[in-house]
């Protein structure tokens, strides 16, 4: 993978999963109220902890069932709307949420590109995409999407 794409994926991946607590619409789940949005990113959260053991261990059904998980939230959380971008007039808004499905939609490549190691069963490379790229895409995407909280 080149430089520049490793980097664009870090940044894709991380923006999804920096959209924790976003939502694009008032519903709610009826377990904890949390947002639709806030519900994918810990569903991709968990599963990412599930996989990054499953490689660790060898086992690649069950880092595949995890993955698959990860991308089924990507794809849920990019037709939401970050409650971040509400803070904008219309125009800048419109800019950002079409930032924010971009992102995911990189995420998902990213995820894609993880399945292909996996498959071709080269676990360290999928550890590394994982732990490095991924992750620092994280990290970015909260900065970008996720509001600041007083405690924060």
């Amino acid at each position: 993978m080149s430089k520049a794409r490793s980097i664009t994926v870090a940044v894709l991946a991380l923006t999804a999963v920096a959209s924790l607590g976003f939502v694009s619409q008032p519903a709610r789940s009826r377990r904890d109220g949390s947002p639709i949005i806030h519900r994918k990113m810990e569903a991709m959260a968990d599963a990412m902890a599930e996989l990054h053991i499953a490689l660790e261990a060898g086992e690649t059904e069950k880092a595949l069932k995890n993955l698959q998980k990860m991308q089924e939230a990507v794809i849920d959380a990019k037709s939401q709307t970050p409650a971040i971008t509400k803070e904008y007039e219309p125009e800048e808004r419109d800019a950002q949420n079409a930032d924010f499905r971009k992102r995911l939609v990189g995420v998902l490549k990213a995820y894609c590109d993880l399945e292909i190691l996996i498959l071709d069963g080269d676990t360290e490379a999928a550890s590394a995409l994982l732990q490095g790229e991924i992750h620092t895409a994280e990290r970015e995407g909260h900065n970008i999407f996720k509001p600041k909280r007083d405690d924060d």
